[in-house]
């Protein structure tokens, strides 16, 4: 779910934060007299450093995506932590970025149910407190599994799902999940059924196993036909020995974004063909009403 949102390369290497009380050189760069470095330091950096220093450039944007978007904080402050994992950053795509944000999400969601817990306890309902951590990724995730009635708005749910989420987005979801009544004067939601999860946007490639009688669809068929005899083999293209394990698991991994590609598109054109023959209905039936009588001829 993760890398649909994010679109963030990942790798299996977890993730290796440094503690403050660490030593590391490369927090003078950064830190330049303030031990809490604002957001702006990193962009001084990439300003003031020439384009063949490549490390810093790549390091310096990835600590600016991290606390801008990934793993955002309560203040525009930079994290030095992630400069344990960052040391090589041409390597960081091989690093459980994925897993990270997703454990960071979950370690931030039990510190927001503690604080309200403990609100509670006290007899406070409701109750203002900060809160950080990549907790918009929950939200967008949560949207894409509603099963919304045909609606004249039509949500994008284009790859990667952070580029394509709109304010508006949200605010149609509130307006169609929220629950009129209230509980303990808070405001309910989840009034909206769910989609089956291999209806959804996440679903993996994989599906279970099909029975005899049923058919499976292929939407890349004629794809698939297209590229007959499909991507050539290493021994074709003549791969040097040592670098056919490294052609063949791109290879895989390039097969698998194209078959996935292909069924996402699919699963998008059908929803934008449901929702636009909704519309044209619902301005017949306005347009009859409005003549006090059918009126409109097709061709």
């Amino acid at each position: 779910m993760v890398r649909k949102v994010f679109n963030v390369p990942s790798g299996n290497r977890p993730v290796a934060l440094i503690n403050r009380s660490v030593h590391c050189q490369l927090r003078d760069v950064y830190k330049q007299d303030n031990p809490r470095p604002p957001i702006k330091n990193a962009e001084k950096v990439l300003l003031a450093y020439e384009d063949t220093d490549e490390e810093t450039i790549v390091r310096s944007w990835d600590l600016l995506v991290l606390v801008t978007v990934l793993n955002p904080g309560t203040g525009n402050i930079l994290c030095m932590d992630y400069l344990g994992s960052l040391t090589e950053p041409f390597s960081s795509v091989e690093l459980a970025w994925d897993q990270h944000i997703l454990d960071e999400c979950m370690l931030h969601v039990q510190k927001i149910q503690d604080k309200k817990a403990k609100l509670r306890s006290k007899g406070v309902m409701g109750g203002d407190f900060w809160i950080r951590g990549p907790l918009p990724f929950l939200g967008i995730v949560y949207m894409d599994h509603f099963e919304f009635p045909p609606n004249e708005y039509v949500i994008d749910y284009s790859l990667p799902r952070a580029c394509h989420v709109k304010s508006k987005d949200f605010e149609f979801v509130v307006a169609t999940d929220i629950d009129k009544k209230k509980l303990f004067n808070s405001t309910i939601f989840a009034r909206r059924p769910f989609l089956p999860f291999f209806k959804t946007l996440y679903a993996q490639a994989a599906q279970p196993a099909k029975t005899v009688e049923e058919v499976e669809v292929n939407p890349s068929a004629s794809l698939n036909e297209w590229l007959v005899p499909g991507f050539p083999s290493s021994q074709e293209l003549e791969v040097l020995a040592r670098y056919k394990h490294l052609y063949d698991k791109h290879k895989a991994i390039y097969a698998a974004d194209v078959d996935a590609t292909i069924k996402n598109l699919g699963v998008g054109l059908k929803r934008m063909y449901s929702q636009r023959m909704y519309a044209l209905l619902v301005d017949v039936d306005a347009a009859i009403r409005e003549e006090d009588g059918p009126s409109l001829v097709f061709p």
